[in-house]
């Protein structure tokens, strides 16, 4: 028998010997110095690491990586490669970092410039943790994902890799492994072989290597972490000549060489290997040749055989090798290492080193690009650190490579390289007591794209018996008297499943909601407290809250259009009366819809998903979903025809303009576009963003005759070539008499090839509609590009013309409504007025609608006598310094002196909708652009929006505001806040036209201003414009205030907040302070606005005469003449008061009944829907007051006959 060889790295080739006497190939066997060789009787495989060289940038010499000659890397973000620093000393084995398992709530510098915003920490295995991140900064938000792993404790890492070329979801390759989790890993040649770039070595096996040194990460049988060069030594005998190989499992074979392929290859083609030229293929078994076969075969190499792979001359030496052939063959790998690999896969990019940054090209477009991001490092206290950012969405920029690097060097990393990135970048985890792995991260191309391997941490198999229980709730929130679904799972010691049993559940205190056996929790008590799941003497405990009574619902979708068989899925929302928020359960929903048009089914996520029957197709429905008496109505069309509004085949009927860009319009062959037909035609509209001035930067394509949209059109649609810029498509709508409306068909344009988009067309402008712009826009300067996008086929999308019931807005408190007294201030309150969007132009002068409003209501406001006057912005309509001028004329005429005057900046400052610079603005007014006072106890907090984004316009203001919530908080004196910004949160409108451009910068905003009440019991308001709709909002405690237009053409419909006004709001301090745990109904009488409409004369007509018990409508509307005759109905959100000798006005039913029988009433008036029932003979005079506008109406009352 012969014995194994320990070799050193001067030991050559090895001889044959007994491969009888060798024990079975255990994939689990750490990476060893051994010895194997094969003889003719048996292929026998040698694998070596030699003692380390030297690690030092000094000593070791840079080996150069040369990627795979004929692979082609993923086309959209993965091409990064090539860039190579030194490798970092070994770690030696130091103390646990000690990962917190606990969330702050409370945001925290991260990195340089950033705003931690939200953190959450949770153990997912016996040292591991999973931290979930999201962070702001002057370039946008940021979510990370962090898995740190104890290299001293019973979670191992794996690479998870069943073969080199065959592709999986990183689900899967968790799920096989019973990893607990698992990042992407190495960069691969996409749709060509698959396989990976760099070596790998699994379970201590190399199963990849080429002759070619090449960077490697990893981790030895200790877990001590090596980043080192690592390249194949070997040889293969064929008949008796001796040829050096070139590969174990390559990616790519050199011309004139010859590799070796084993059962570790997998399905990989290995045609896409070679190069172009002679190429043969030898399978050998047992050691002889068993086929020789021209070309490069595709698929797995069979169990029990090897591949040899020869090109050029060697394959022409080769071709005439015959069957029976011996073949010795054997390798070893050599590394710089100081230890063996246990795990091992290509480092391309080493992003820290020896606990500083690593030089990185930033001049290579693929490190300095924004993308998705995976990293492997380690920390000094022995943690292996795996991180994945988000990116290529509007949710999440991602990051360079130098961010990625800091980011890793923040984490604790000392050694760290990059992995594969872009839609690559995934992680994937279990939760405790699950069977699966499921995707933590937001894969950038939508969904889990499949990879050749991944990083895996594979925990110690556990007992099996119940250690805790995880508590699974939709949310921790509900309403009284309605219901929420609870689900636990069980788990042991290692966080893998358990038999739970059967749960009982507990509420505390005991009044708060009761839980079922069958799982279901139904609240009682508004309030905060406790759920628990008992079970096997292992209690978890959650934190439950019932909100107050269910106050109105909303859904995420206003209407519906299907297609036949198409669905949607729909979340129903309740909201309490200060705007706290939960989902319904769809059990405590009762619906009504026709059921030939579509059919609506609960899932197991909560949601409803209506689907467009078959036969459904030109029907439509009103989806009415009632809730304990409340009412959400969602129009719902089956079916949509197309109407041809532009082909775009004729390039002379466009011509192009832009701002801050240059852009033209050109004809373009678009016959490639799924459904063309052959020779079509479009439009190109090439654009280059780069090199402008700050502001936004707008290409546009002109209709030079405007298009005119079909009555009943729902959505425009538009067949677009993109470009993967990420700009913002839009068109631009125009309503007759009214100004342009946008309208988005995308908001980035993140694709290439041909995609079908839609936008919806905005309701409540006066037909007809035109189209007059198709266009891009970027209000990011550091995203601003050249590009070019084509167009094809804008079509008109026209339903069923639903006849939906025009349903007046549910009133807010904070509105003045008519019983309400209107306090005048004095020592417990005090006033402040609220402009709008008053647009004053030099271009129209005195006489224009604009200055003629604006000093309207300035006469208005000074009759009024307010503390102060706020403008949340638009005040001029370009930023010349003409209009400055203007405005300041009107301020000074109308305004008196004694009154300050504080200005939020709105886009039109900075020069109308297409951005600009604040330099005028500052240079007119001497204001400020930002700025906070305190006033009688509430500070205001002045925000800039004017680029329609608080980043972009001024990054620097959101730590400043942080830090001026921060200080309101402990500040004694400081009973409520107040923050005014131009952009609303949300677009009242539900256009989405007229709202702050990044979502998650409002989400961000209501989150903050939200917590600060929560937290310190103060009361806080949002007052914002830019949508010329009057609106109130309330979240989670917040309350939104939209302040409507006043000097210019409203958004909204008239019926819900289209008009001009202005509004005098009272503060009472004595309401500020509120109870944040339970609902606190006192609070409602901190915040009062007296919406006043600025309208030309009131319309008010009532019935002649009533017979006691009898009823009749009133109707009373008002007419702006400078928007041609534009009817406003009387009522919320406007300021509407009614009176009258012998009237009663309520807005109940217990109200009703009671005036009704006062004897002294002539007639009740029902304000909820302005119906008049008469209550005793006798005549009363009505009258109806708004703003300065009052109407007069007599009614009598008498008996029949």
């Amino acid at each position: 028998m012969t014995r194994l060889q320990f070799l050193s790295d001067r030991v050559g080739r090895s001889g044959p010997t007994d491969s009888a006497a060798l024990p079975r190939r255990s994939r689990l066997r750490p990476l060893l110095p051994v010895a194997v060789v094969t003889a003719a009787a048996g292929l026998f495989t040698t694998l070596l690491i030699p003692p380390a060289t030297s690690a030092s940038a000094s000593s070791r010499p840079t080996l150069p990586l040369s990627l795979v000659q004929h692979a082609r890397t993923h086309p959209d973000d993965d091409a990064e490669d090539g860039v190579r620093a030194p490798s970092g000393p070994v770690v030696p084995p130091q103390p646990d970092d000690g990962a917190s398992a606990t969330a702050d709530p409370r945001p925290a510098r991260s990195g340089s410039d950033s705003l931690q915003t939200a953190s959450d920490t949770e153990r997912i295995a016996p040292g591991v943790t999973l931290t979930r991140q999201r962070s702001v900064d002057a370039a946008g938000f940021l979510d990370g994902y962090v898995l740190r792993a104890d290299l001293d404790g019973p979670t191992r890492p794996r690479l998870l890799a069943p073969t080199v070329s065959t592709r999986d979801t990183p689900t899967n390759l968790a799920d096989r492994a019973n990893a607990v989790a698992a990042t992407n890993g190495d960069f691969f040649a996409i749709d060509t072989t698959n396989a990976p770039i760099g070596p790998e070595v699994r379970d201590g096996e190399l199963i990849k290597a080429d002759a070619r040194p090449a960077s490697v990460v990893g981790l030895d049988k200790n877990g001590v972490g090596q980043i080192a060069d690592l390249l194949l030594e070997g040889s293969v005998t064929v008949d008796g000549v001796p040829r050096d190989l070139a590969g174990l499992n390559p990616g790519s074979v050199p011309a004139d060489a010859i590799a070796l392929y084993t059962s570790d290859w997998g399905s990989g083609d290995r045609h896409y290997a070679v190069p172009a030229g002679h190429v043969v293929e030898i399978e050998v078994r047992g050691g002889k040749v068993v086929a020789v076969r021209e070309g490069a075969g595709a698929g797995p190499v069979a169990a029990g055989s090897q591949l040899l792979l020869a090109t050029g001359q060697v394959a022409d030496a080769l071709a005439g090798t015959t069957s029976g052939t011996p073949v010795q063959v054997s390798y070893h790998a050599r590394s710089s290492a100081p230890s063996p690999y246990s795990l091992a896969l290509g480092a391309h990019l080493v992003l820290v080193h020896g606990g500083e940054l690593a030089p990185i090209d930033t001049g290579e477009a693929t490190n300095s690009s924004l993308k998705p991001r995976t990293a492997l490092g380690w920390t000094a206290r022995r943690q292996l650190v795996l991180y994945v950012a988000d990116g290529s969405s509007s949710r999440s920029r991602g990051l360079t490579a130098a961010e990625l690097a800091q980011h890793m060097k923040d984490l604790g990393a000392v050694d760290a390289v990059m992995l594969d990135g872009g839609g690559s970048s995934q992680l994937v985890a279990r939760r405790p007591g699950d069977r699966a792995a499921s995707v933590t991260n937001v894969p950038s191309d939508g969904s889990q794209r499949i990879v050749p391997n991944a990083v895996g941490l594979v925990p110690p198999a556990g007992s099996g018996r119940l250690r805790g229980i995880d508590v699974r709730l939709r949310s921790d929130r509900l309403f009284p008297g309605l219901s929420r679904d609870v689900a636990a799972a069980g788990y042991d010691e290692t966080m893998a499943p358990a038999p739970l049993g059967e749960a009982r559940w507990r509420t505390s205190p005991g009044n708060l909601a009761r839980a079922d056996h069958s799982g279901v929790l139904r609240g009682d008590r508004p309030g905060s407290g406790t759920l628990d799941a008992l079970s096997g003497g292992v209690t978890q405990r959650v934190p439950v809250r019932v909100l107050g009574d269910l106050d109105r619902l909303e859904a995420d979708v206003q209407a519906l259009s299907l297609s036949p068989g198409d669905h949607r899925d729909v979340t129903v929302t309740g909201r309490d009366a200060e705007g706290f928020s939960a989902p319904i359960e769809p059990r405590d929903i009762t619906l009504e819809y026709d059921h030939s048009a579509v059919s609506v089914t609960a899932r197991p996520d909560g949601t409803l998903r209506v689907t467009g029957q078959p036969s459904g197709d030109g029907k439509g429905t009103v989806i009415t979903a009632t809730v304990r008496g409340h009412v959400l109505r969602l129009p719902t069309t089956v079916g949509l025809a197309d109407v041809p509004l532009s082909s775009f085949a004729d390039a002379s009927q466009w011509s192009a303009t832009a701002a801050k860009a240059t852009a033209s319009v050109s004809a373009v062959d678009t016959s490639d576009r799924p459904g063309a037909a052959p020779g079509e035609k479009g439009l190109r509209l090439s654009y280059d963003m780069t090199g402008q001035p700050l502001g936004t930067s707008a290409a546009y394509a002109v209709a030079k005759t405007p298009l005119t949209v079909p009555a009943g059109a729902q959505r425009l649609s538009l067949w677009v070539r993109g470009d993967g810029s990420g700009h913002w498509l839009r068109a631009q709508v125009r309503s007759q008499g009214t100004t342009n409306v946008p309208l988005t068909f995308a908001l980035n344009v993140d694709w290439t090839g041909w995609r079908r988009v839609e936008g919806a067309i905005p309701t409540g402008f006066t037909a007809p509609l035109t189209i007059e712009r198709v266009y891009l826009v970027q209000t990011d300067p550091s995203l601003r590009t050249a590009g070019s996008v084509d167009l094809a086929l804008l079509d008109a999308r026209v339903g069923v013309n639903l006849d939906v019931p025009d349903v007046p807005d549910q009133p807010d408190p904070a509105v003045v409504e008519p019983a309400d007294q209107v306090s005048t201030g004095g020592k417990r309150g005090w006033r402040f007025a609220v402009l709008s969007d008053t647009h004053v132009n030099a271009d129209g002068g005195t006489t224009s609608y604009a200055y003629q409003h604006t000093a309207r209501a300035l006469d208005e406001i000074a009759a009024a006598r307010p503390d102060f006057v706020l403008l949340s912005g638009d005040g001029v309509d370009q930023n010349r310094p003409a209009d400055f001028a203007l405005f300041q004329q009107v301020l000074k005429e109308h305004l008196p002196a004694s009154i300050p005057f504080y200005w939020a900046v709105g886009n039109h400052e900075s020069g109308a909708v297409t951005g600009g610079t604040l330099d005028q603005f500052t240079a007119s007014t001497n204001r400020p652009t930002r700025q906070a006072f305190d006033h009688r106890g509430t500070r205001f907090i002045l925000l800039n929006s004017t680029l329609g984004s608080l980043r972009q316009s001024d990054w620097s203001q959101i730590p400043w505001l942080r830090t001026e919530l921060d200080e309101a908080a402990h500040d004694r004196s400081v009973k409520s806040v107040v923050v005014a910004l131009h952009h609303p949160v949300l677009d009242p409108t539900g256009t989405g036209a007229s709202q702050l451009s990044d979502p998650s910068e409002g989400a961000l905003l209501e989150q903050w201003l939200s917590d600060f009440r929560q937290h310190t019991g103060k009361q806080v308001a949002l007052i914002s414009g830019h949508a010329h709709t009057a609106h109130i909002r309330r979240v989670d405690g917040l309350l939104e205030f939209n302040a409507p237009v006043v000097g210019k053409t409203p958004y909204g419909d008239a019926r819900h907040g289209g008009f001009s006004a202005w509004s005098l709001v009272t503060m009472a301090p004595k309401d500020a302070e509120v109870t944040p745990d339970r609902p606190d109904p006192s609070g409602f009488g901190w915040f009062r606005a007296d919406v006043r409409p600025l309208l030309d004369r009131v319309n008010l007509t009532v019935p002649s005469t009533l017979a006691p018990g009898g009823s009749g409508d009133i109707t009373a509307t008002a007419v702006d003449n400078g928007m041609g005759g534009l009817v406003v109905p009387l009522r919320y959100p406007a300021t509407v008061l009614w009176s009258g000798v012998h009237l009663a006005v309520v807005a109940d039913d217990r109200s009703l009944a009671a005036a009704l029988r006062r004897r002294d009433v002539v007639a009740v008036l029902d304000r909820r829907t302005l119906r008049l029932v008469g209550a005793h003979r006798g005549t009363t005079d009505i009258t109806v007051s708004t703003g300065t506008l009052t109407a007069t109406a007599s009614v009598h009352v008498a008996s029949a006959g």
